[in-house]
């Protein structure tokens, strides 16, 4: 994902035409599924602020594999980073989607803490 945001790599990613683009699709993943880092980011960022994400989730045998990977960027230009919490071995999806919103919200107030 860093790559897609970086201006000298952009045409490398193929579709996307420009980091607007990246960010349009990104933004548009259903409400019902936007869970993870936005649910954790949410919660303290100042207005304004856009967070784009890519989830993913599969029921192996050893336990859920719940992932979150994003894009943060902060009406602050120096506040943006990409992030991705990946878990395995998780009870359910729901505790696995719970652990990425606490790590999120925790990466998200260290980073935004001077």
């Amino acid at each position: 994902m860093k790559s897609i945001f970086r201006q000298r790599d952009i045409r490398a990613v193929g579709r996307f035409q420009s980091r607007g683009d990246a960010c349009i699709r990104l933004n548009e993943v259903i409400p019902a599924q936007r869970w993870g880092i936005p649910e954790g980011v949410d919660a303290d960022a100042p207005d304004g602020t856009f967070v784009g994400v890519k989830n993913g989730w599969y029921p192996g045998d050893e336990g859920w594999r719940v992932n979150s990977a994003a894009v943060v960027l902060s009406p602050d230009p120096r506040t943006g980073y990409a992030i991705a919490v990946m878990t395995d071995a998780q009870p359910s999806m729901g505790y696995g989607v719970q652990t990425i919103e606490q790590v999120a919200g925790e990466i998200d107030r260290s980073l935004r803490t001077p």
